[in-house]
């Protein structure tokens, strides 16, 4: 078949990982992590680090926002490590759509205000 070497072709769910796990990783990443990304980002204008260009802050706090990159998948060593950070990109991407729409409304206020 033509999923025979996709990572998720087995499911979204590993040995290596439990579910509870891939929760908190996919909440930190895409809660928690862009509200430090938006804390720095004040930190660094109020101390003139950044340039007052709209554009930089909200690229600057949009990778903030972003799940992990795909290349992580790649880059873990054999194949069970390979199918928990499947696991964790699958569920990542799944509520990114959800989680940016909101960050992006917030950075868009921020920068714009």
């Amino acid at each position: 078949p033509p999923c025979r070497r996709c990572n998720l072709a087995q499911g979204t769910s590993s040995d290596r990982v439990d579910m509870p796990s891939v929760g908190v990783v996919t909440i930190v990443r895409l809660v928690v992590f862009p509200f430090v990304c938006l804390g720095v980002s004040r930190f660094c204008m109020a101390n003139g680090w950044l340039p007052n260009d709209p554009m930089i802050q909200f690229v600057i706090l949009l990778e903030g926002c972003v799940p992990t990159a795909m290349t992580m998948g790649m880059a873990a060593p054999g194949p069970n490590t390979q199918k928990a950070v499947s696991a964790m990109l699958f569920w990542q991407y799944i509520f990114s759509g959800f989680t940016m729409a909101v960050f992006i409304a917030i950075f868009l206020d921020e920068v714009l205000s």
